[in-house]
């Protein structure tokens, strides 16, 4: 499994929520924040502005979800990056 994937699903926890996951901050690039932007379930009109563009995963307090602006907060992020980490085959 990628080292990325691997410390993203740290971050995160368990997609049950049994595991909160730990603090940390990961940015990535290329087709993991493709994937990530993908698992968002947004419109390809919604998306394509952002392709190609880092994408922040961290937990500091709370967990969220950051490119170029756009923003998620909270359980959602959880569900992007495991739903990401499926894509990418990692799970």
């Amino acid at each position: 499994m990628d080292a990325r994937i691997t410390e993203l699903l740290g971050i995160v926890g368990a997609e049950d929520g049994s595991d909160d996951g730990r603090p940390g901050v990961l940015e990535v690039h290329g087709q993991l924040a493709t994937a990530l932007l993908e698992s968002c379930g947004w419109v390809e009109q919604f998306i394509a502005p952002h392709r190609g563009k880092p994408v922040r995963i961290g937990r500091q307090g709370g967990l969220e979800f950051w490119c170029d602006g756009l923003r998620v907060e909270g359980s959602g992020v959880r569900k992007i990056v495991h739903a990401a980490a499926r894509h990418m085959g990692a799970e």
